[in-house]
């Protein structure tokens, strides 16, 4: 009698379940992932489906305003989306700052792209950036065609001096209008606050005094005027609407203006700030205004260098991944999802309804 037989057998049996058993867990953990996959989908694209929303509603109110623009500002985000480290989502959030904050959708289109630089230049996010931008563009009357240059030397000036864009943003609130008012470049003002931070003057403090500075020069009448005529200077030559700040600066320190007489030109709190740049930090300042020159380009070698990382690659595979779980809820899935959703919304409010009507009716006696 041969008993290897029933334990061949036995062992089959136990092979086949065995299998069968790893077949069923696998397919449950298939479903499971499939069931992840597909919540990723709706929760991917309802979010940029939403931002989007808010960039129409905003964007309605441009000149330029249309179907086919809104259109290309949604591509341009799924392109930020294919190509970048952020996602089409963050990139329909700087649209939506770029329109709030004054520019067309055109304007927005084409800001889009230099706003990104920014943005990875300083590891900030892109709404963030996008204020920046618009900030900028409003205080010296800046077309989306200049925004380039203007972060170039944003970038150029945060890498040589002690200050960083971030800064760079803080103190322009203060300064920004008053310097365009005042006839002054972006570059020159830029050039004076890093200046100035590198001095130890704190952004607020940089932006408050350069302001300052510049309208008591521009009102012949001010206290400033007065006191500088007492030095003996020539108004004409300190002039911000003809002059620049840092021809300014140095008329001041050739003319032997020291600490303590700025003090009492431009006040006590002022006048510190304002005499430490005139009397130590004036060749820096002119060091700076020279580097703008050689700015072009800059934003974008810093960049490259920020992100050449495992932690930005990583970045930008899961924009990747964004972009196409985004490609998948556009393919339809998202349409089959809202009449889902909104089918299941009508059968909630109709049972809830018939609730009701039962109620109403008694058919629930004391209970």
């Amino acid at each position: 009698m041969d008993l290897s037989k029933p334990f061949s057998s036995g062992a089959s049996v136990i092979s086949d379940l065995t299998s069968r058993v790893v077949g069923l867990v696998g397919a449950y953990i298939g479903a499971q992932k499939l069931k992840e996959f597909a919540e990723n989908v709706i929760t991917v694209g309802a979010n940029f489906d939403n931002a989007m929303g808010s960039v129409k509603a905003v964007s309605r109110n441009t000149s330029d305003y249309s179907q086919s623009a809104f259109m290309d500002m949604e591509r341009e985000a799924f392109r930020m989306g294919r190509t970048t480290t952020y996602s089409a989502t963050q990139a329909a959030e700087a649209l939506k700052e770029l329109t709030q904050g004054g520019l067309t959708t055109r304007q927005a289109i084409q800001a889009l792209g230099d706003t990104m630089l920014l943005a990875e230049t300083e590891s900030m996010s892109m709404a963030d950036a996008s204020r920046i931008v618009t900030s900028m563009m409003a205080q010296f009357q800046a077309s989306a065609s200049d925004l380039g240059d203007y972060i170039d030397k944003l970038a150029k000036t945060s890498a040589v001096s002690k200050t960083s864009i971030e800064q760079l943003k803080y103190a322009m609130a203060y300064v920004g209008t008053a310097s365009r008012s005042a006839n002054q470049s972006f570059a020159e003002v830029v050039s004076a606050i890093g200046a100035l931070s590198t001095a130890g003057v704190e952004a607020s403090q940089a932006g408050t005094t350069l302001r300052d500075m510049l309208s008591d020069l521009t009102d012949t009448t001010s206290y400033s005027s007065r006191k500088l005529r007492a030095l003996g200077l020539d108004m004409d030559l300190v002039n911000p609407r003809t002059h620049s700040l840092s021809s300014i600066i140095g008329t001041l320190r050739d003319r032997g203006v020291d600490a303590a007489d700025a003090m009492g030109i431009f006040g006590v709190r002022g006048g510190l700030a304002a005499g430490s740049l005139i009397t130590t930090y004036s060749q820096y300042l002119n060091v700076l205004n020279a580097v703008q020159n050689e700015s072009k380009g800059t934003a974008a070698i810093m960049q490259q260098d920020v992100t050449n990382n495992l932690k930005k690659d990583l970045d930008r595979l899961s924009a990747s991944w964004d972009y196409f779980v985004n490609r998948v809820f556009k393919s339809g899935f998202g349409d089959f999802m809202r009449k889902l959703v909104t089918q299941t919304k009508d059968l909630v409010i109709a049972a809830s309804d018939f609730v009701d009507t039962l109620k109403n009716a008694g058919s629930f006696g004391d209970l």
